[in-house]
């Protein structure tokens, strides 16, 4: 019985993971108004309005980004203090929770 349980402790590890990743971001969808979750589709990547989740909507600023086949790179630029790294962040959690 012990390797027999040994053997699907994996899997039931991975299910109760899954449950709690999708467990954690419906919550978080349903705390945060206006909210839409990103979706992955073909080669391209698209977000309007993307804004960092975790800070204030109204004190976040929305940008807009496209990554189509033939644009494989993006510079970003600004001073300092003015969003770049939030932006990065915000595109990385994005791209995670998509």
């Amino acid at each position: 019985l012990r390797a027999e349980l040994a053997s699907l402790l994996p899997r039931w590890q991975e299910t109760l993971a899954d449950f709690e990743a999708f467990a954690s971001v419906a919550e978080f969808a349903g705390l945060q108004k206006g909210w839409h979750p990103a979706e992955l589709g073909g080669e391209a990547l698209k977000a309007t309005d993307l804004r960092h989740p975790l800070l204030p909507a109204g004190s976040a600023v929305g940008n807009d980004l496209e990554l189509g086949s033939g644009l494989r790179c993006v510079l970003i630029t600004g001073s300092n203090m003015s969003g770049k790294s939030t932006f990065l962040r915000a595109v990385g959690l994005g791209l995670v929770l998509a």
